[in-house]
């Protein structure tokens, strides 16, 4: 949580008092100041609501020094992005070396002198605010670019946009499960990996897809999408990894590779075969329900290599499991799941089954209702 009040919030930590004092008297006529005596109580408040918006750090203190203290604050999300400075004696430049090596911004020592602190700390919040500001534009453009591909997407093939919501819950399932770190870069891939499909033959693209029989050609041609996907996500910031993933999963589609165990190998080579994994279940569940099998036969047999925790994710006990209910139009909700096809008065299938409701499907869905009427219940499940 941000602090939202007028006066932005500067946490002093210092075992001596007559320090903190000082640092006070220089410090509230500007901001709201809060002080620890000692590294523990400094965590504690570091990590309580409203957070400060920049901490000065002494770095002799009994315990714990300061080093650590910001060591700790860095290592953590919560607190990874508030300033410190450190305000110390200690001015030797390899002190000050340390102190940039472990997170610190900025470097005062005592003792010290009013205009520059006061200068320094209105310098580093300005720029911290601006920061923020700054990540804040890229995700709402991040965010934006992505839902305009993927509205693309749904557009120009509902069959392939179920696909790749299938693919970003199943990636879902793995990666809260397995607890992986910075998991939305495999969520994201799983969910855009089938970018590269807009324009392939959609008969095709049903082939593969709907686990009909397929040629060798029409592998070959998925596998290419993969890197047309890659290279489209590759111009779009903060997507450099989800695109090496794709670019890795051109090589790797197809092939029984077992999913690495977690910190044992790097982001995208991890997410390239999470991705394989996904797409080989999608594969291996839409062969089924081509051919009529039954749904205890669902599971992937041992040979294919995958990983038995990944599986579980997947696959997890019936008494977990959502059950699909029958709804009509005006209860569907966004984030629901359409479990069978949906189909026009007339006998048209419009939407495949397997597809997440977005705000593009409601609209979709909407106007083949109001020109032809829907087939009423749909069958959905909750995510």
């Amino acid at each position: 949580m941000i602090n939202n009040t007028s006066k932005k919030l500067i946490l002093v930590v210092d075992d001596t008092p007559d320090n903190i004092l000082v640092l006070g008297d220089i410090l509230r006529s500007k901001y709201e100041v809060k002080a620890a005596p000692r590294g523990e109580k400094a965590l504690q408040i570091a990590n309580a609501d409203p957070k400060p918006d920049m901490i000065l750090l002494d770095i002799m203190m009994p315990v714990m020094d300061g080093y650590e203290v910001c060591r700790r604050l860095k290592a953590d999300a919560a607190t990874a992005n508030i300033p410190v400075i450190f305000i110390t004696a200690k001015n030797e430049v390899s002190d000050e070396q340390i102190g940039f090596e472990v997170g610190a911004v900025d470097y005062i020592t005592k003792p010290v002198s009013p205009p520059r602190v006061l200068a320094r700390v209105a310098t580093h919040i300005e720029l911290a605010e601006k920061r923020r500001n700054l990540e804040e534009l890229l995700q709402k453009t991040l965010v934006g670019t992505i839902s305009v591909l993927t509205d693309l997407l749904a557009i120009s093939n509902p069959t392939v946009f179920a696909r790749a919501s299938r693919l970003r819950r199943f990636m879902h399932g793995i990666t809260g499960h397995l607890q992986l770190p910075d998991a939305w870069q495999y969520d994201m891939a799983a969910m855009l990996s089938q970018i590269g499909c807009v324009g392939m033959p959609k008969d095709t693209l049903e082939r593969l897809v709907t686990g009909a029989k397929v040629t060798e050609s029409d592998r070959r041609q998925y596998r290419e999408q993969f890197g047309r996907s890659a290279r489209i996500l590759n111009k779009i910031p903060h997507l450099k990894n989800v695109a090496q993933m794709l670019e890795l999963l051109k090589e790797e589609y197809g092939t029984q590779t077992t999913i690495p165990p977690v910190g044992s190998t790097d982001a995208v080579t991890l997410g390239a075969r999470l991705l394989n994994t996904v797409l080989y279940y999608d594969d291996h569940l839409q062969k089924i329900n081509n051919t009529g099998e039954a749904p205890q036969e669902k599971r992937p047999t041992a040979h294919t290599a995958i990983d038995a925790e990944a599986l579980n994710a997947l696959e997890p006990p019936a008494a977990k499991r959502q059950k699909p209910n029958p709804i009509t139009f005006s209860e569907l909700q966004l984030g629901m799941v359409v479990e069978e096809n949906v189909y026009t008065s007339n006998g048209l299938c419009i939407l495949p089954k397997g597809i997440e409701v977005t705000e593009v499907i409601l609209e979709h869905l909407n106007k083949f209702r109001n020109d032809a009427g829907l087939v009423e219940p749909l069958i959905v499940s909750a995510r």
